[in-house]
């Protein structure tokens, strides 16, 4: 407003005068009248606006001074309640409240992203949930589209059982979906015993496999280690090892078994026949000199 009252000025016109006498224009008295009636009005408008933006100047004035009296007043009254409180210890008080209301915001905010989150995961498993069920039906269904093929699986597994235990024993191969897996679990009924364990294995595999390589997707071997037979009666082995010969023959394929050679002489004695099958050379330590591929094994 003081700049504006700083600017505010008539506009020259004395200039208009002197255009219309130099350029030889008298003007009649009558448009001198007026003019005179415009400039005399103008120089009342700006006398107003003058005393206008002086009243409203100094009106601001004398409410900035008033407030600045009033902020004054309240800086003192503040000054004044801060001592009253730190003479009487609330101040520290306050500002405890305050740490720990910092604090307590911290681990509600903690608290919150710790909830949000939780709920993301829960939402996560439900779907993780659905996603199992929809794929164990899905393999149910493709588990009912295969039945020809467990009926085979489930006939050679019996027909090897059979060989080893004779037909008393049920034998089968259970395979079923669940829901985060396909379960396989070959099963041969009587004494739950660990040769019994040891053979189930050993069918199971002989049966994978046969039916690998009728389809074409298997080698034309199997071969076991001699820890398969621990623990498995002599007669047990000598029929194990003749049922894999006889399979090996009739599927084209080489049944391969690493053993030691007391095992396979306890074995011996219920087939005489199994020595016939050994591939030489046989690997001793009955001397000292000896080794394999240039190691020497105590």
């Amino acid at each position: 407003m003081q700049d504006a009252l700083r600017d505010e000025r008539e506009p020259d016109a004395d200039y208009l005068r002197r255009a219309y006498h130099e350029i030889g224009i008298v003007l009649p008295d009558a448009v001198l009248r007026r003019y005179e009636d415009v400039e005399s009005f103008h120089d009342s408008v700006l006398t107003n606006r003058r005393a206008y933006l002086e009243e409203e100047i100094a009106s601001t004035v004398a409410r900035l001074d008033a407030r600045q009296t009033e902020r004054d007043l309240l800086g003192e009254e503040q000054a004044a309640l801060l001592r009253a409180l730190h003479d009487g210890g609330a101040l520290d008080a306050f500002t405890a409240l305050q740490d720990q209301l910092s604090r307590a915001r911290s681990d509600l905010q903690t608290i919150t992203t710790r909830f949000e989150t939780a709920k993301q995961l829960e939402a996560t498993q439900a779907e993780i949930k659905y996603e199992r069920s929809r794929l164990q039906q899905a393999i149910s269904r493709d588990l009912v589209e295969r039945e020809q093929h467990i009926a085979e699986i489930n006939i050679l597994f019996q027909r090897f059982a059979t060989a080893l235990y004779g037909p008393g024993r049920d034998a089968y191969v259970d395979i079923a979906a669940l829901d985060t897996s396909l379960r396989i679990s070959p099963h041969i009924g009587g004494e739950n015993s660990q040769g019994i364990g040891k053979m189930v294995t050993f069918c199971f595999d002989l049966t994978c496999a046969v039916l690998a390589h009728r389809s074409g997707r298997g080698p034309d071997f199997l071969v076991h280690d001699s820890h398969l037979f621990d623990g498995v009666d002599e007669r047990q082995v000598a029929e194990a090892l003749n049922l894999a010969a006889a399979v090996a023959a009739e599927e084209g394929l080489q049944y391969i078994v690493t053993m030691n050679s007391d095992d396979l002489a306890k074995a011996e004695q219920y087939d005489f026949a199994l020595s016939d099958d050994v591939i030489e050379p046989r690997l001793t330590d009955a001397f000292t000199d000896g080794g394999l591929f240039g190691f020497h094994f105590e």
